[in-house]
């Protein structure tokens, strides 16, 4: 087990909300239990904790410089034009506090999403060399001209520009992405960072990327779960909490904004669920999407029903009382909740692509499918629904694998054991 830091800070978007958060969060409360002084870092608080404090709203620093009337309107305008004209909006200038809004420098810096309209990448520079900067990549931002996922583009490689799709998130108004690209390989290639990614998939792309010349060092290190919460309990009991229906199929789907999400594809998940009306005409079976509110769709005896964002001890009841996870990303990277619903004894059902492979193991964990294929995840649902002992196996190895790999306290052994390694540079 590697030495625990004195006092290490967390930078993430927010502290509660998708995949990235729930990581960021868990992580930051983790060390604090380790007896490390931690704090989280955001742009957007929604959480009491009084150790997540806003760039913006901190005990520790005088804004007073930093509230002139004239200057805020100047950055004001200036994020406005950048915005504008398609520029990733860097104009933050309470980023350069970052040793400062905890009261005194930490050991350590643990950089989770670093965009989300709240951080100027342009510290990174005199930070990474000042102080040891982890760098968590939980999707591809840091390697594209804009945005999470390149969706089958290889403009990430070479230089973008002259976008195939400006509205995949973050979004940007105008194509303005070679300079956005650019921007990023000059602020990188004077960083040094400390960089980890939960999948080889996302690892080696990043080595192949702008990011390349800062990594000071590259871990593969799994995403963390807190697998005394996800955990196998028994279906009826959840579904009895739950108000589920004991005896029909259960399917679940979850996702930020999961209609909406574009990288999420949920259309198909709503294709298969039709599909698989044809195929079990005479079954009750509900499948619950989870993250976005929307009417309730029915195919023959097939129900899909769509909730909004729940609380995480609700999600774990729905993963637990579930037959089936689906996931129909188009481009993934760990998929969080896909390791979430195998904690659960869940067996999962997922789209072959980035670095969901590894985290399914097709025929082992879940079954894989073809993206955008209704038709084979159908096929596949049907298979598992009509199969209760290899829906039983696949399950149970599933939970066990979980947590034995993703636990919380054993990846941040694994975490701590790295950074506690000579070849991070002491703190200032």
């Amino acid at each position: 087990m590697g030495a625990v830091p004195r006092k290490v800070v967390s930078v993430n978007t927010s502290d509660r909300g998708s995949g990235a958060e729930r990581i960021a969060f868990g992580l930051f409360k983790a060390l604090q239990w380790r007896g490390a002084e931690s704090w989280l870092l955001v742009g957007d608080k929604k959480t009491p904790d009084p150790f997540v404090l806003p760039f913006f709203a901190s005990p520790h620093v005088d804004y007073t410089a930093y509230q002139n009337s004239d200057e805020l309107l100047q950055l004001s305008a200036s994020g406005a034009r950048d915005r504008a004209a398609g520029v990733e909006d860097f104009n933050f200038p309470y980023s350069r506090l970052l040793p400062e809004i905890t009261g005194s420098p930490p050991d350590l810096f643990f950089c989770h999403n670093l965009h989300g309209g709240y951080f100027d990448l342009r510290v990174l520079p005199e930070l990474s060399h000042r102080y040891p900067v982890v760098y968590f990549l939980h999707d591809c931002w840091a390697l594209t001209g804009h945005c999470a996922y390149p969706v089958g583009c290889s403009k990430w490689q070479t230089g973008c520009g002259a976008c195939p799709d400006l509205t995949l998130p973050p979004a940007v108004a105008a194509d303005a992405t070679d300079s956005n690209w650019t921007r990023k390989r000059d602020i990188f290639a004077a960083s040094r960072l400390f960089v980890t990614a939960p999948t080889a998939w996302l690892l080696d792309r990043a080595k192949r990327s702008v990011l390349a010349p800062a990594m000071a060092d590259a871990r593969l290190i799994p995403s963390p779960l807190d697998t005394r919460c996800f955990c196998p309990a028994p279906k009826a009991e959840a579904r009895a909490t739950l108000g589920l229906p004991p005896n029909a199929h259960l399917l679940v789907f979850a996702a930020f904004q999961a209609r909406s999400n574009p990288y999420k594809d949920c259309a198909t998940v709503e294709a298969a669920v039709h599909k698989l009306a044809d195929l079990m005409p005479d079954a009750d079976v509900l499948c619950v999407a989870l993250g976005q509110e929307a009417p309730e769709l029915r195919h023959g005896r097939v129900r899909v029903r769509f909730l909004p964002f729940q609380p995480q001890a609700t999600v774990i009841r729905y993963l637990q009382a579930a037959d089936v996870y689906l996931h129909a990303a188009k481009e993934e990277n760990f998929g969080l909740v896909t390791g979430e619903a195998q904690a659960c004894g869940t067996p999962v059902i997922a789209t072959a692509v980035g670095g969901l492979p590894e985290v399914i193991a097709d025929g082992q964990r879940g079954l894989l499918v073809p993206p955008g294929d209704a038709g084979a995840m159908a096929a596949a649902a049907h298979r598992l629904l009509n199969d209760p002992a290899l829906r039983l196996r696949l399950g149970a190895q599933a939970a066990a694998y979980a947590a034995r790999n993703w636990d919380q306290e054993t990846v941040l052994d694994t975490l701590l054991e790295w950074v506690a390694e000579p070849r991070l540079p002491v703190a200032a």
